[in-house]
């Protein structure tokens, strides 16, 4: 614990220092640390510090630099207020709701406070560090070449357990830690062993988020990127990461993968690549449950078992159980996972569904609130892809509509978006979403000819304040 103490004394104010110079560093080293950031915990466990690591090594230097040093960069994040409007009004409920009575305790509120509301300014921090569409490039390229090591490592893990069992082979990466983010070694048996694998994240669904959202990148590049070789390669991610969900043992992959493909060329209207996608992902699915000895029969009619039961249990009772018990909300973090561990008194009642999760700590207008921000999110997203008619910046705007569509609709099983890494992407993805209007996003490798040809219509497009 003392030599952890002095290589932070030691790094963490050089790190600060550079981040206050450059706050840009700070969100990619957030990118470059998120993916890894369940893996240091769980090799530093039962050591609690970890988790807090990528907020203090990143998150808040950044926001200190942006927010207080170089404030003039707020003006190259060009947000509709529509979108803050719906923030803003979920964060005053919020911070109300930690004077509700019912609240054990400040902690419990601190705690549900960060979850719901600490990550929100990174959209400001990626709106702003996206000026041109070499930027969306590098970044989206970052996420790209990044994601090879956690899919890599889950699929080694997967082979690993099929090879020497599930225990052993997750124990070998975190030791006494990997009981925990294997729920215990589950597995289930569809034919053949489907393990919970957790990657370099703490548990299972973690990875599966991850993955999900790694899908988004993937699909972007396959067709803006001017680079012949980073196009391949993003096919090849394309195809990695579709295998890395489905063997994650997240059984929401059998329907959230082939939901967020096609949803992609469904927002886009790309009816043709729709129906080849609706051919060749469940094929591509089959094949992989198949060659991992799992009847792809058996698990996708026992995951559509699990959706009906799940709706009807979770998403429809939870949210009608939290209306009757707590219709005027019982406070900010009473229903927050990490506040569980400091409760003071009380009992907690933990609901499966995000929606639900809201009213239990907000009431009812805290479920319209969070519905305001998805709603204000996606029609402000789908209203930028409709505008243009830059063929990249169409791309990119459906693909980004489709996450936040997919993940409004997941939330009603899940906390997918209070978790890492989602909590993060969910935010930066916003911030480029609402970016693209002014980036002039062509499929890059054809940007000189496009441009040619539109001619004034260019130069016509207004710039966001601060871009020259």
């Amino acid at each position: 614990m003392f030599e952890l103490i002095l290589i932070g004394a030691l790094f963490v104010p050089v790190l600060w220092l550079a981040i206050f110079m450059r706050w840009r560093w700070g969100l990619y080293g957030l990118l470059l640390y998120l993916p890894f950031a369940g893996a240091v915990t769980l090799l530093m466990s039962p050591n609690k510090a970890p988790l807090l690591f990528k907020d203090i090594f990143f998150v808040i230097p950044a926001y200190i630099s942006f927010f207080v040093f170089h404030i003039r960069d707020l003006r190259m994040a060009t947000i509709p207020g529509v979108v803050l409007g719906s923030m803003l009004a979920l964060a005053a409920l919020v911070l109300i709701q930690t004077m509700n009575p019912g609240v054990t305790n400040l902690l419990v509120a601190a705690i549900g406070v960060k979850v719901w509301l600490f990550y929100m300014p990174l959209m400001f921090l990626a709106a702003a560090a996206i000026n041109t569409p070499e930027d969306l490039l590098r970044i989206f390229r970052l996420l790209l070449v990044i994601a090879v090591i956690p899919c890599a490592i889950g699929l080694i893990q997967w082979a690993a357990s099929a090879t020497i069992g599930h225990e052993a082979a997750i124990t070998a990466f975190y030791g006494r830690a990997a009981a925990g983010a294997t729920q215990r070694f589950a597995q289930f048996d569809y034919g053949g062993a489907y393990y919970r694998i957790p990657s370099t994240f703490t548990f299972t669904a973690q990875y599966f988020g991850f993955t999900l959202a790694m899908l988004v990148p993937a699909y972007i590049l396959l067709s803006i990127d001017p680079s012949r070789a980073w196009r391949n390669f993003a096919w090849f991610m394309f195809g990695l990461i579709i295998v890395a969900s489905i063997l994650s043992g997240a059984r929401a992959s059998v329907v959230f993968v082939p939901l967020l493909i096609a949803a992609m060329y469904l927002v886009e209207g790309r009816l043709s690549g729709l129906t080849a996608g609706i051919v060749m992902i469940p094929l591509l699915m089959f094949a992989v449950l198949y060659v991992a000895g799992i009847d792809p029969l058996r698990i996708v009619g026992a995951t559509g078992f699990l959706v009906g039961q799940y709706a009807e249990q979770i998403v429809v009772k939870s949210i009608i159980d939290a209306v009757v018990e707590f219709p005027l909300g019982q406070g900010t973090g009473m229903n927050t996972g990490p506040a569980r561990h400091v409760f003071a008194g009380g009992t907690f009642k933990a609901f499966e569904s995000y929606y639900a999760k809201a009213i239990a700590e907000l009431g009812v207008v805290g479920l319209l609130a969070v519905l305001a921000v998805f709603a204000s999110i996606i029609l402000s997203g789908y209203r930028i892809m409709r505008r243009t008619r830059v063929p990249g910046s169409k791309r990119c705007a459906a693909a980004l509509v489709a996450f936040f569509i997919v993940m409004a609709i997941n939330s009603g099983k899940g906390w997918n978006v209070d978790l890492d890494p989602i909590n993060v992407y969910f935010w930066i993805f916003a911030g480029i979403l609402f970016k693209l209007p002014y980036l002039e996003v062509f499929p890059l490798q054809r940007r000189p000819e496009a441009l040619a040809a539109r001619g004034t219509e260019i130069a016509g497009r207004p710039s966001p304040p601060g871009v020259r």
